[in-house]
């Protein structure tokens, strides 16, 4: 039930993307069905692994740690990250106070005992710093904080978010 206009622009871009050719108002695939079809799992799996990638890792291979005396809601927090990560990702990431083991990959929620003590916030600035295979989020206030968790997981889910490597996020609520 299109209309003839709906029809001809729909044909005219799939000729753009050579699945058709149209030649003096003949039109002809280019593709068998089986190749189309082919196609479009393939750039389906593509996208579906390349948008989850950043957040899968995070689930899966990050421990989340938050200060074993949490001040400003840390580990309120942590819970947050991780459920939206498990909701993301069915993978229940680990959460742990700082006073737990040191492992190689971590989300650290706050100013823990593992925290640089460069890493610096104005009362309403946060922050989100990625040193190697450490995330430090960290804000000035409860509410800073609690922005900085909002933020990386806005970030992490948008693939804005760069794992091993050194960047640096930084915001003002």
């Amino acid at each position: 039930n299109w209309k003839k206009s709906t029809t001809y622009t729909v044909l005219k871009r799939l000729c753009e993307k050579g699945i058709f050719e149209n030649k003096n108002g003949e039109v002809r695939a280019l593709i068998s069905r089986s190749d189309f079809y082919s196609m479009r799992s393939e750039s389906f799996v593509d996208e579906a692994v390349s948008a989850d990638s950043v957040i899968a890792r995070l689930a899966s291979e990050y421990e989340i740690i938050f200060p074993v005396i949490s001040n400003s809601g840390e580990k309120a927090i942590a819970e947050e990250i991780a459920g939206k990560l498990l909701a993301k990702t069915d993978i229940a990431p680990k959460r742990r106070s700082d006073n737990s083991a040191v492992k190689d990959k971590e989300i650290l929620i706050g100013f823990t005992s593992r925290t640089p003590a460069q890493i610096k916030c104005g009362y309403f600035e946060y922050s989100i710093n990625v040193s190697g295979t450490k995330i430090y989020v960290v804000g000035g206030s409860g509410a800073a904080l609690q922005a900085a968790g909002k933020k990386l997981i806005e970030i992490a889910f948008s693939e804005e978010l760069k794992l091993d490597t050194d960047a640096n996020y930084n915001y003002s609520i």
